[in-house]
């Protein structure tokens, strides 16, 4: 199967909703040759054949995308700037 990069989306929330396992996160990064979890907005990922789980099946019938970046990552690169904006309003504000 293979999946686009949302907005927000982490290795880790694209492991929980396909494969149901943090445990996954490993197969995906072997299955498309990354070394790192950086992930891109746009990029397409392989999610390797999974057993279908009562975690993944609440996601696909729900319609709910797991998204927990808070901060997005541009051309590669963690946007530091952006990163301590976002901070500093919710701490200091």
């Amino acid at each position: 199967m293979k999946i686009i990069v949302k907005d927000n989306q982490t290795i880790y929330d694209i492991a929980l909703q396909y494969a149901g396992s943090l445990e996954a996160v490993i197969d995906i990064l072997e299955a498309n040759g990354k070394t790192d979890t950086t992930l891109l907005i746009g990029e397409e990922l392989e999610i390797p054949s999974v057993v279908k789980n009562k975690i993944v099946e609440f996601f696909f019938s729900s319609l709910t995308t797991v998204a927990t970046l808070r901060t997005p990552v541009i051309n590669g690169e963690y946007n530091r700037v952006f990163s301590e904006r976002v901070f500093s309003e919710r701490v200091f504000s």
